[in-house]
């Protein structure tokens, strides 16, 4: 597909206000700041790859029962939710990483 396509797609399925783990979080502006050129653009990278798949598993979940969900549906979205999350996680440890060390250098 096409960014464009992905994009017009990706915005109809937002994720709801009480699921903040479903939305690709932004770096904040500090933090962007002190981040090399080369960092930013692989977060702009991810950040692209991750939007849509978390609108999949929105759109997915929004036409779910949970009463009578397939165990492989459950599978699938419990595995698509978890790479999501793991990534978010992932990249926040790497951003607190770098804002530390950051930080001890311009204290050194």
């Amino acid at each position: 597909l096409q960014e464009q396509a992905i994009n017009n797609t990706a915005e109809k399925y937002l994720a709801p206000e009480n699921c903040i783990s479903l939305n690709v979080p932004a770096v904040n502006n500090p933090i962007w700041g002190n981040m090399s050129p080369t960092i930013r653009s692989q977060e702009v990278k991810f950040q692209r790859i991750f939007k849509p798949l978390a609108a999949g598993i929105t759109a997915v979940a929004r036409n779910v029962d949970g009463v009578e969900m397939r165990e492989e549906l459950q599978d699938t979205l419990a595995l698509l939710c978890n790479t999501l999350f793991t990534w978010n996680l992932e990249n926040f440890i790497v951003i607190q990483t770098l804002r530390s060390e950051r930080n001890f250098v311009a204290c050194s």
